[in-house]
């Protein structure tokens, strides 16, 4: 790089200009640009909330119309302004009014994405690639810095790619792969506020599109540059024969997240248990469902378990049948201890009616008659533990009143003398009774 490059850019222009009496000139003519500009902005922004109920909308107006209007306004002076004067310095303007348009445009895409570390870094990659690309411009440095760049190749197989390919390609596929993202987060969010469609259907759409999105964003951004699509075949090839040895389970959890969706037997709300794992479901994702607990923990299960392994789902079943198991005496009133039973179901709430409760005798114990009580609730996901003690407390309060006795394990010891006699063993002592 040498001097003159320096002496024939824009700087040098714009010096020589500022030199000049027209210098005043063209920053009032700069200065009424961006006024107007400012004025236009806000009434176009009061208009635009109006007309336009859309948040995202009224924002990208707000931050785009500005920078719009006023590079609009100084490219319309710029060749007025040339039949009285030099129009170094509304050039200039015009190419940093360009950068900031752009600037702003790519921040507000990059603001409506989930922000993580990945995607704020790829933003201050964007900013700082604008404003160094615009200072090269405006420098005249931009086509010495390109053939120092396309001077400096690496060797990638049976071809030299140089570095000013590299970097314009790492550029475009950071823009396509923003617009990409943004995109699909739009039309995720156009989905999710379908209520006509199912709620998982809407889900694996989102996920569907966002991912498409990406893959032609990466594509678009290669091709730009001009980069042979055909020679990543082999690359491709290799990294599914890498993802099918090396990432399995995690492939099996992606694939099972979009059977559930797509099936949709196990929706979000339902009760579910699967494993040793109950809840309610909040959340299906691509790679693992999220079951909330009665008890407020949320269990992360993989979607591997859900097509793999059985899975029991209350909000499908629309009553679920439980049972509570009491002895009675052998000596007690069957018939009267049924009834019992069967009043106490009825009288806990959140048991159902109908189908009614049953009593059966369930076996002939060691030490009495084994009933088992089956009721009926339809809101197994409000907790079933609290029902079956709600129904024994009462059971045993109701047999308790009508003499019908709950028995229990008793054990009788006897105590032998250790005494012996001529060889012959005492007579033994009393037995002692205890309970």
């Amino acid at each position: 790089m040498t001097s003159e490059r320096l002496l024939q850019s824009m700087v040098m222009d714009l010096w020589q200009d500022l030199q000049q009496p027209g210098a005043l000139l063209q920053l009032g003519v700069i200065a009424a640009c961006l006024g107007l500009a400012w004025w236009r902005a806000r009434a176009g922004l009061r208009h635009a909330r109006a007309l336009v109920q859309s948040l995202e909308a009224q924002e990208a107006l707000a931050r785009l119309m500005f920078p719009v209007f006023a590079l609009i306004l100084v490219a319309l002076a710029k060749p007025i302004a040339a039949q009285f004067m030099k129009t170094n310095l509304l050039r200039v303007a015009i190419t940093l009014l360009v950068a900031y348009s752009l600037i702003q445009a790519a921040v507000y895409a990059v603001s409506r994405i989930t922000r993580t570390p990945v995607i704020a870094a790829l933003e201050r990659v964007l900013v700082l690639s604008i404003w160094i690309g615009t200072a090269l411009y405006v420098t005249g440095y931009w086509v010495d810095v390109i053939e120092l760049l396309e001077s400096i190749k690496f060797p990638m197989g049976k071809q030299k790619v140089d570095l000013w390919t590299l970097i314009s390609a790492a550029f475009w596929v950071i823009v396509t792969l923003l617009i990409a993202l943004w995109l699909g987060g739009v039309m995720e969010s156009r989905l999710l506020h379908q209520e006509s469609m199912d709620p998982s259907l809407r889900a694996v759409l989102g996920r569907v599109l966002r991912a498409l999105m990406l893959v032609i964003g990466v594509l678009i951004g290669l091709g730009l540059v001009g980069l042979d699509l055909t020679a990543l075949s082999v690359f491709g090839g290799a990294l599914g024969v890498g993802l099918g040895l090396g990432f399995q389970r995690i492939a099996s959890n992606y694939v099972s997240g979009f059977i559930v969706l797509l099936e949709r037997m196990v929706r979000i709300g339902d009760m579910v248990k699967v494993d040793q794992f109950s809840g309610r479901v909040q959340t299906i994702s691509t790679r693992y469902t999220v079951l909330r607990g009665l008890d407020g923990i949320d269990n992360i299960v993989p979607n591997e378990l859900l097509t793999s392994l059985a899975v029991q789902n209350f909000s499908r079943a629309g009553a679920l049948r439980l049972k509570v198991v009491v002895q009675i005496a052998y000596e007690s009133d069957f018939d009267r201890a049924a009834q019992l039973a069967q009043e106490a179901a009825l009288a806990t709430p959140r048991v159902l009616a109908t189908p009614a409760p049953l009593v059966v005798i369930k076996q002939m114990a060691a030490t009495g008659i084994e009933l088992e009580l089956g009721f009926s609730i339809a809101d197994p996901e409000n907790g079933q533990d609290v029902v079956r003690s709600a129904i024994t407390q009462s059971m045993l309060s109701k047999f308790a009143a009508s003499g019908i006795s709950v028995p229990f394990a008793q054990r009788e010891v006897s105590a032998l003398d250790a005494r012996q006699t001529d060889g012959d063993s005492a007579p033994p002592a009393h037995p002692a009774k205890g309970v």
